[in-house]
Order: structure tokens, then C-alpha cells, then sequence
């Protein structure tokens, strides 16, 4: 098949649409970077596609990112480590009242933000951005203050019964102990419903 008159294999094209997400300006931003390039050397540059390519991240930091309020910036760079984001678990983690406010003018302003559902209480970003603003946030923030972060995180997905996000957090946290309290305690109940444990 054919992307702007360039040939990929079907495999590529999957890829392709998963690294992008169906982001249209992502896509023209790969078209560019891929003429003059051979079948090889595509399949190389589709898997190093993240929000840390430069090709992205220059993109992203000049149309997006730097044309935001530094509040917004901050807000974006800390819950770059959720995998979901809501309003009310931003605003404990973070210590702020205006979160919806702030989630609701990135989705309406199209900036990489959307709902996971009708009602809106929980956001999500779309990878690659998010992949971008957590590099950002290891730029400025010091290893021991994203520690931090991550735990705080943890202890909010806790507090919510959501003990997988928490073990998620606590390990990024380097929180080793309590990953191994909250699998002692979650171990058998997942055991017996069947289900596994998944940790990126």
C-alpha cells in the first residue's frame, strides 16, 4: 500500500497507525522524514517513532508546548506519568482546584487530550505527546522529585482500590517494599479471578 505515494508493506502501515494514533500531522511529519529512504531504513525510523524523536518533539515543542502558560506546562509534564487522568485525582496529586477546567480546555483546544468516556471524568493522552512531556519532565525535575511524583501517585491509586496502577507507580518510584506488600495482598485475589498482572 501507499502512504503520499510512498509503497509500504501492509506490517509498516499497522505500525504505522499505532505509533500515530491516526494523527494526521504525525503522519505528514513521518511522509517527510521517509523520502530518499530505503524499505530498511523506514522500518528502523517507524521503530524508534516516539515522542522523543526529534522529528516529534520538535513539533510538539514548538506548536504545542511552547505556546502553553506555565501552569498548564507544569501540569501537563506531572501527569504525564498517569495513565489516566481525572480531575479530581489531579487536583489531590498536584495540590491544585482547576483541573477539570485545565482538562477540559486541552480537549477543546485539541491539544493531545481525550475522554475515555461521555461523562469526561477521566482523560488520557495521546502517546506519543505523552511521550514527549515525560521527557520533558525528566529534563527539569530531578530523579528524587519524579520518585516523589510516582509515589504520591501510588498512594491516590491505593486509596481508589486500584492496586495495579499503585504497583505501576511504587516500582517507578523505586518503593520496592510496598510493591511487595500490595502483591502479597493482591496475589491471591488475582489468582482466583483468573487474571495477571501486567507492569510497563
Amino acid at each position: 500500500m501507499q502512504l503520499f505515494h510512498i509503497s509500504l508493506p501492509n506490517e509498516s502501515l499497522i505500525t504505522l497507525q499505532q505509533k500515530t494514533a491516526g494523527w494526521v500531522s504525525g503522519l505528514i511529519l513521518f511522509y517527510h522524514s521517509l523520502r530518499g529512504k530505503s524499505p530498511g531504513d523506514i522500518e528502523e525510523l517507524l521503530l524508534q517513532l516516539k515522542g522523543s524523536h526529534r522529528m516529534i518533539s520538535d513539533y510538539l515543542e514548538e506548536n504545542v508546548f511552547d505556546l502553553q502558560q506555565e501552569n498548564i506546562k507544569n501540569f501537563l509534564m506531572k501527569t504525564s506519568i498517569l495513565s489516566w487522568v481525572g480531575a479530581e485525582f489531579c487536583n489531590q496529586l498536584l495540590g491544585i482546584e482547576n483541573s477539570k477546567d485545565i482538562l477540559r480546555n486541552l480537549e477543546r483546544n485539541h491539544l493531545f487530550t481525550f475522554p475515555s468516556s461521555d461523562e469526561r471524568r477521566w482523560y488520557y493522552y495521546h502517546h506519543l505527546f505523552q511521550e514527549y512531556l515525560h521527557t520533558r519532565l525528566e529534563a527539569v525535575l530531578c530523579r528524587e522529585d519524579i520518585n516523589k511524583l510516582h509515589k504520591d501517585a501510588a498512594i491516590l491509586w491505593k486509596k481508589r482500590c486500584e492496586e495495579e496502577e499503585a504497583i505501576r507507580h511504587y516500582l517507578k518510584a523505586e518503593q520496592l517494599k510496598e510493591v511487595c506488600r500490595l502483591l502479597k495482598d493482591l496475589g491471591r485475589r488475582l489468582i482466583n479471578e483468573g487474571r495477571f498482572l501486567l507492569i510497563n
